[in-house]
């Protein structure tokens, strides 16, 4: 059987965790991002004057109107 040829499009957390799961079924992907650094939301960088800046995930929490009584 032929091994597909598959491409994961972006090296955040979700590219990552396709390609690893790929690799667990013996598929070996090739993963592209639109940025030159590796790790989307979680990267890191390093200033020359020593401050790390994490670039850190969003969160997107839907409005939920509850009233008192738990009731939607």
């Amino acid at each position: 059987m032929p091994i597909p040829n598959i491409v994961v499009m972006g090296t955040g957390m979700a590219g990552f965790g396709a390609a690893h799961r790929l690799h667990g079924e013996g598929i070996t992907p090739v993963m592209y991002d639109k940025n030159a650094y590796h790790g989307g939301h979680t990267a890191s960088f390093r200033y020359d004057s020593g401050f790390l800046f994490d670039v850190e995930p969003h969160i997107s929490l839907p409005k939920i109107r509850a009233s008192k009584s738990g009731r939607r």
